[in-house]
């Protein structure tokens, strides 16, 4: 744990008033614990605002702890948040399928339509995505057996936004159906159904 001095007056100030916020709204338990005395909390509870204003401006210690441990973890879980929502409107944005995007996301079919019609609006199209040329095919199926190899302890998504960087002039259904076609498992491998393209 890290203890923090705390110098300027303005926040030495809210925290006195955070206090006695906690004693109104009937939260004294945990100050009691913390060592704080029942007669001193009261008398604190009742003094008028402008002693916590004249009492911040003086060289009062006031001090706070923090763990870097858990300031780090939360700011990585931020990260992973922020990540996750760049992901999914990536994949919403560059063509996924329905079924993909709400696989991958643990998304409901309407929540996906309002992503879609948020981040990709009036492109939605039904029915089977056209093949590209052989030649491209048969380049795409390289390179997702290079990132197979390369990235098997990865989630799928992942490895299928990999291939979607190097071919990111196609769709992701379009990625999604011709890595699809000579599978006979690629469908379970990559929770998706190549027929459905919402």
């Amino acid at each position: 744990m890290k203890h923090i001095q705390i110098k300027d007056p303005t926040i030495k100030r809210m925290l006195i008033e955070h206090m006695v916020e906690q004693i109104d709204d009937g939260h004294i338990d945990h100050l009691l614990r913390a060592g704080f005395s029942p007669e001193f909390l009261d008398n604190l509870r009742h003094r008028p605002s402008r002693d916590f204003i004249n009492l911040a401006q003086t060289p009062l210690d006031i001090q706070f702890t923090l763990s870097e441990h858990v300031l780090d973890s939360g700011l990585r879980l931020l990260d992973m948040r922020r990540s996750h929502l760049e992901l999914r409107e990536y994949f919403v944005i560059h063509g996924a399928s329905r079924r993909m995007v709400c696989s991958y996301f643990k998304l409901s079919q309407d929540e996906y339509r309002g992503l879609r019609e948020v981040l990709r609006p009036g492109r939605g199209t039904g029915g089977r995505v056209p093949m590209p040329l052989v030649e491209v095919r048969d380049a795409i199926h390289k390179e997702w057996f290079g990132i197979q190899t390369q990235m098997a302890g990865e989630p799928c998504r992942d490895r299928i936004y990999e291939l979607h960087k190097r071919f990111d002039h196609l769709r992701i259904d379009v990625l999604q159906q011709t890595i699809s076609e000579f599978s006979e498992c690629i469908d379970s491998e990559l929770e998706l159904d190549p027929g459905t393209h919402e």
